[in-house]
């Protein structure tokens, strides 16, 4: 298993990062240009423009979200193989370990074992 400051996967980590920081700046562009927009449709009384604004705000509120859920869906992704990873090396200790105790278990009973006893295995040790 590889140690905890070795990270597989370093370009996805990366792009995840580099979509979050694009989505906050998105969202504060968005929240930056929209009221000077809507200001400017109003004060020109113009309600095509108004609307014209209106879309920009929506779509760019859509790309916020959809970058934010990417970078949130690779790190989810991320977490997964991160867990699944150390899931298998836990089990693989856990199985040396139940091997060891069987193994030491078997020994014991190998001790019990007497020759003068019908099927050579005292009854009081099962």
């Amino acid at each position: 298993m590889s140690t905890a400051t070795e990270k597989r996967f370093w370009l996805l980590r990366r792009l995840s990062k580099v979509m979050s920081v694009g989505a906050w700046v998105v969202l504060v562009i968005v929240l930056l240009v929209t009221p000077v927009g809507f200001a400017r449709a109003i004060i020109a009384g113009a309600p095509e423009e108004f609307m014209q604004w209106l879309g920009y705000a929506v779509s760019g509120l859509a790309i916020f979200i959809t970058l934010l859920f990417q970078a949130q869906m690779i790190q989810v992704l991320l977490a997964i193989e991160e867990n699944t990873k150390q899931t298998a090396y836990v089990l693989e200790k856990l199985t040396t370990l139940t091997q060891q105790v069987r193994d030491r278990l078997g020994e014991a009973a190998a001790d019990r074992r007497d020759p003068d006893l019908p099927g050579g295995v005292d009854p009081r040790f099962p």
